[in-house]
């Protein structure tokens, strides 16, 4: 999760300026940012199955 924050916030702040100028609807810079959030929510599912199956094969051997 870590590695992937920087590209994730790079996203954010480039949807916000888009719409902040004007290049972007209001619904449109929703969708997308909602579409960011569900990434990072997946980006942080990813990272917590891995820690754990970690934890767990660090504990059976």
């Amino acid at each position: 999760m870590v590695e992937h924050l920087p590209r994730l916030y790079q996203r954010s702040v480039s949807l916000i300026s888009q719409y902040w100028h004007g290049k972007m609807t209001k619904e449109d810079f929703i969708k997308s940012f909602h579409r960011l959030e569900d990434r990072i929510h997946h980006e942080i599912e990813v990272k917590n199955r891995q820690q754990k199956k970690g934890i767990e094969s660090d504990q059976t051997t």
